[in-house]
């Protein structure tokens, strides 16, 4: 019984990051990090987010149905407007610590560059 389950935990750790990773594909266009931000201040409807991000309706509705079917986003519906929200706080966090990883990342690069160019200028004087 033991070694099943250790055959068993690689394939089901597999199948949560094949998960996962289809999930965060709901994020990996700039247009819908954008619509994330502009939640993070509430609920709003279509055409506010449209408005806000300078795209058609039909742009922004494509988005949103998309992160709305991912579960990232949640909807309200009163009378003929619909509003979005985000789903749970978590998301605002993870995008938060990825953008921040990203700089302090790219920060260290930056660094890395900015040492490998004044040794060289040493060595050319």
């Amino acid at each position: 019984m033991r070694n099943k389950r250790k055959t068993e935990e690689p394939l089901e750790l597999e199948e949560s990051y094949r998960i996962l990773s289809a999930f965060c594909r709901t994020f990996s266009h700039p247009r819908r990090l954008q619509i994330l931000s502009l939640l993070a201040g509430g609920e709003m409807s279509v055409g506010e987010i449209a408005e806000r991000l300078g795209v058609s309706m039909a742009n922004a509705s494509q988005h949103l149905a998309l992160m709305r079917e991912k579960g990232v986003l949640l909807t309200r519906k009163q009378g003929q407007t619909v509003y979005y929200r985000v789903s749970t706080p978590l998301l605002l966090d993870c995008v938060e610590l990825l953008r921040r990883a990203l700089i302090e990342t790219r920060a260290r690069e930056h660094e890395k560059l900015t040492a490998g160019t004044g040794k060289r200028s040493a060595k050319a004087k």
